[in-house]
């Protein structure tokens, strides 16, 4: 959903999407269709939902703060225990709810972002390292990668995607079929 409806119907989707991606339905904001296409091969890839996200490249400490006003509790797995999460007002408009979900500190994960034309494919593994609460989108975390200065300069698409575990072979196999060149720092 885009921000020209809200007005229309006078809420955020948020906890909605939330329960969407708990059940495995694929939801994105902001009409993002390329992060849409990410989010289908990591939540396939992973059998887990995932956390479209706004990332924030810190070069200087190798680490990434990824923020959303919305975000799955399942992301353990469809049949895993739920993190926990607080409902507050969304951050940009204080409509409707939206969730603010703890994630699993020290678990590994994948982020990736796709280009818009479907070309390239950004992607690498890190680690959770805290939850964060900057006066951003509210579900929201830190993660320790291996270079993000790379990620900096081979930045792909708006939004990223993020799914626990570590998915880097699986998502290269599934680019080589789909022709989209996967970007990875160099091990």
């Amino acid at each position: 959903m885009s921000f020209r409806y809200l007005d229309l119907v006078g809420t955020t989707p948020c906890i909605a999407f939330q329960r969407l991606r708990d059940e495995g339905v694929p939801a994105v904001c902001e009409a993002d269709i390329p992060q849409l296409v990410t989010t289908i091969l990591l939540r396939h890839i992973a059998e887990k939902p995932t956390f479209i996200n706004d990332p924030v490249i810190i070069p200087d400490e190798n680490k990434v703060v990824v923020a959303h006003c919305t975000a799955p509790t399942k992301m353990g797995g469809y049949d895993e225990e739920a993190e926990d999460y607080d409902a507050s007002l969304h951050h940009e408009t204080k409509l409707g709810l939206a969730p603010s979900v703890k994630f699993s500190e020290g678990r590994e994960i994948t982020l990736a972002g796709v280009s818009h034309d479907f070309d390239e494919m950004v992607a690498t593994k890190g680690v959770i390292t805290r939850n964060t609460s900057y006066h951003i989108c509210i579900s929201q975390a830190e993660i320790e990668v291996e270079d993000s200065q790379f990620l900096l300069d081979n930045f792909k698409g708006f939004h990223w995607v993020m799914v626990y575990d570590e998915w880097i072979e699986e998502l290269e196999k599934a680019c080589d079929l789909l022709s989209i060149q996967l970007i990875t720092p160099e091990p």
